[in-house]
């Protein structure tokens, strides 16, 4: 009886239990907030709550004239699309994504000057026309737009402009991707205003970094450099070494000529980073005392043309800009550093120099820390690293590092459609994309068994090298541009290019057999014999020396050239701006 009357108080009290207990799990269910962010459309709900785990019927926003993609998470590259097969894990603040956005250009006086549609993720091009101002406004001159034009369009945007009064020119530069997939054209507009110079030559100006990194883009050629200063009010620009045939032991580079506030003449000195071709050999000319001995003769030239060049104008009253990019920023470092020690115009404080992804090339004892030379670089580049500082080289000036951590992100927002490898660190040997720079550098210039390879010092270098690849390049560089180009597209840099490397230099004279046909077809002058034994030399150091080492990277030499690219360095130079 006893046990019938727990039975029967349990019966009882079952439907209260199975209540209680419904109660507790439905306490203990999680739920997630959904937020919804229209972008410019229209929606009737703000917000919704999931259970943890289950999936949602996401709202449809609606917009004229435009089409809903879908719900993303945000606009970075690792955010995401939410549908209505996505489990649900954690709130999400979620934005609508159209097919295209609404630009509108703004006058001085907030009247529309122009309307753009942009498809999402693409940019909207700057105008070329100058939009219109109020005629008693304080502030008569354009000077730009309110708006970064490497941003790329998720919204409705309107876009302000700014006017000043202090006249600013501008100049449009036309460059082709590299590493685009479609090797699409990029604009940049480039600004100058008289004002950039009023601070003292040893303070690092971001207006004149741009102004002269934007001069170094532009000297491929003649014209592209007259079309670079032209607009930004220079006037008497001469170029020199454009016009000869390629050679080696050249050097190009250009003047152009401003006054300033109608009293100061400005000077500046551009010296040819991009397009050259033969002349690229001196980056290896290094010579076995003093500098640099390819970038300092090649300084040695400009000087001469720079001094009859300025006597057109007032010295006492004169200010100077030099710059270069790559194997032009050595030889402008160097420029900077022979201005800097003689006596007479050039002094830190009228010479403004900024150099980009310059090569060391001045003598580490004669080096100075030079507070009006700002050499920008790239800490995970492999130029700015060479020639090695164990070889007894420095950059004179102050070095300025505008590497970033997050530098694939900063490539995916400034372009989506750029494809570059990734970086793959190693803990014990290169954790950093610029220790991997220096973990490369150490295995060059470590010592080899055999002596006839090594290059760990400067001597050595000259003694085994030099002579063998200037020698090959002269050749290679020689060659149709068009030859050039198929050479190139055999190595695309994946596990099949190792493998045609390999090939190449299975057998002692396969470099040889492989570049002489080229050579050969294009009618350039040599000495096969010649050719032969530097080839031999060349070979022996890549497969037997040092140069192992770069071919067991041939993996990563696409990153690593990316690494150079002016682009890349365009990037960092805004951000690093932005953020200083």
């Amino acid at each position: 009886m006893k046990i019938t009357k727990i039975r029967q108080n349990t019966i009882l009290l079952l439907p209260f239990i199975v209540l209680g207990v419904a109660s507790c799990s439905s306490s203990s269910v999680t739920k997630y907030k959904l937020s919804f962010d229209p972008n410019g459309g229209n929606l009737s709900q703000e917000s919704i709550l999931v259970e943890e785990g289950k999936t949602a019927n996401l709202p449809t926003p609606t917009k004229s004239g435009k089409t809903f993609i879908g719900w993303y998470t945000g606009w970075n590259k690792n955010d995401y699309k939410v549908t209505d097969s996505t489990v649900i894990k954690k709130d999400l603040n979620l934005i609508a994504r159209w097919n295209t956005y609404d630009i509108t250009f703004l006058n001085g006086d907030n009247s529309v000057f122009k309307n753009e549609t942009v498809n999402y993720n693409k940019k909207v091009q700057e105008p070329q026309e100058t939009p219109s101002k109020a005629k008693d406004d304080a502030h008569p001159y354009f000077e730009k737009w309110d708006f970064d034009f490497d941003n790329l369009i998720n919204s409705d945007i309107s876009i302000n402009s700014i006017w000043s009064d202090e006249m600013c020119y501008q100049a449009r530069y036309r460059y082709i991707s590299m590493y685009d997939v479609n090797h699409k054209e990029i604009f940049f507009t480039a600004r100058f205003k008289d004002s950039y110079l009023n601070i003292p030559s040893t303070e690092f100006s971001g207006d004149l970094a741009m102004f002269n990194f934007f001069a170094s883009m532009s000297t491929g050629s003649v014209s592209d450099i007259e079309n670079y200063y032209t607009p930004l009010g220079f006037d008497d620009i001469c170029s020199f070494g454009y016009s000869q045939e390629e050679t080696a032991h050249t050097i190009s580079y250009a003047f152009a000529h401003k006054k300033l506030n109608n009293k100061t003449d400005l000077v500046s000195i551009v010296v040819r980073g991009v397009g050259y071709g033969r002349e690229w050999a001196d980056n290896f000319t290094i010579g076995k005392e003093g500098h640099h001995q390819g970038f300092n003769d090649n300084s040695l030239k400009i000087i001469p043309e720079l001094n009859s060049y300025i006597s057109k104008y007032d010295t006492s009253n004169i200010k100077i800009m030099v710059a270069g990019y790559s194997r032009a920023g050595g030889v402008a470092n160097l420029l900077a550093n022979n201005l800097l020690i003689t006596k007479g115009v050039y002094s830190t404080d009228n010479l403004y120099v900024y150099t980009y992804e310059a090569p060391m090339g001045v003598k580490k004892e004669s080096a100075i820390e030079y507070p009006n030379v700002f050499n920008i670089m790239n800490s995970a580049d492999l130029v700015p690293a060479v020639a090695p500082d164990s070889y007894g080289f420095k950059r004179c000036g102050v070095d300025v590092d505008i590497y970033q951590n997050n530098i694939d992100d900063l490539i995916f927002k400034f372009d989506p459609d750029i494809k570059i490898d990734k970086f793959s660190p190693d803990k014990l040997y290169y954790p950093t994309e610029p220790e991997y720079v220096k973990y490369l550098i150490k295995l060059l210039t470590a010592p080899q068994e055999k002596e006839e390879t090594s290059i760990s010092t400067r001597e050595e270098f000259v003694d085994h090298i030099q002579e063998p690849i200037c020698y090959a390049l002269n050749l290679v560089f020689s060659l149709k541009s068009s030859t050039l180009e198929e050479i190139m597209s055999q190595f695309s840099g994946d596990s099949s290019a190792l493998i045609r490397i390999l090939a190449i230099m299975s057998s002692d004279y396969g470099l040889y057999e492989f570049l002489n046909p080229y050579i050969q077809n294009d009618g350039v002058e040599y000495d096969e014999n010649e050719l032969k034994e530097n080839c031999y030399i060349i070979r022996n150091f890549l497969m037997e020396g040092p140069g192992s080492s770069l071919i067991s990277q041939i993996s990563r030499f696409p990153r690593m050239a990316t690494m150079h690219m002016l682009e890349i360095d365009y990037i960092l130079l805004k951000n690093y701006l932005l953020n200083k």
